[in-house]
């Protein structure tokens, strides 16, 4: 039984670092550019984090669902993703809320 659970407590060690390292692949910051494939955002630091758009991606602006058509360069984003044989994926894209319009 002590090695059953000495083996349980070193395979949750073991893999503890790879569930957070998935958990980290995230970028925010300004949409710089976005095309049907393709979603780079720069960061305030300026370093760019490109991610592969596919047919899973969800995008949403102010917490409602839109399309990938709605979203525009110079928008302020959140993106969420994982690593697919060796390139950034992003399953979801948080926009912000749309400016109002100037009067």
């Amino acid at each position: 039984m002590r090695k059953l659970i000495a083996a349980m407590l070193v395979s949750t060690v073991i893999a503890l670092p790879a569930l957070a390292h998935e958990a980290a692949h995230r970028a925010h910051g300004v949409v710089k550019e976005v095309t049907a494939a393709r979603l780079v955002v720069t960061d305030g630091h300026g370093k760019d984090t490109a991610f592969a758009l596919t047919t899973g991606t969800k995008f949403s602006r102010d917490h409602k669902a839109i399309g990938r058509e709605k979203v525009l360069v110079g928008d302020r984003a959140v993106v969420k993703g994982k690593e697919v044989s060796g390139q950034m994926e992003a399953t979801t894209v948080e926009l912000g809320a749309a400016p109002k319009p100037a009067h």
